[in-house]
């Protein structure tokens, strides 16, 4: 929701930040903190190198292999 966030919301995305960055595996993405910036929260996530999550879907997607949210 961004700048329309309420503080529930808020407190709600902190609170799942922090749940992530407890987790330690190959396979998940290691969450570094979070920061305010803008007067918004914003996740520090690991960097993966490699291809965007969309350039990747978007030929399965095409094949019928996933299905649209």
């Amino acid at each position: 929701a961004g700048a329309f966030a309420t503080p529930e919301m808020r407190a709600r995305f902190l609170r799942e930040i922090e749940a992530a960055s407890a987790l330690e595996h190959p396979h998940i993405v290691a969450v570094h903190g979070c920061e305010v910036l803008d007067s918004g929260p914003v996740a520090v996530l690991q960097w993966i190198d490699g291809v965007a999550l969309d350039q990747w879907a978007a030929p399965r997607r095409a094949a019928g292999e996933l299905r649209s949210i």
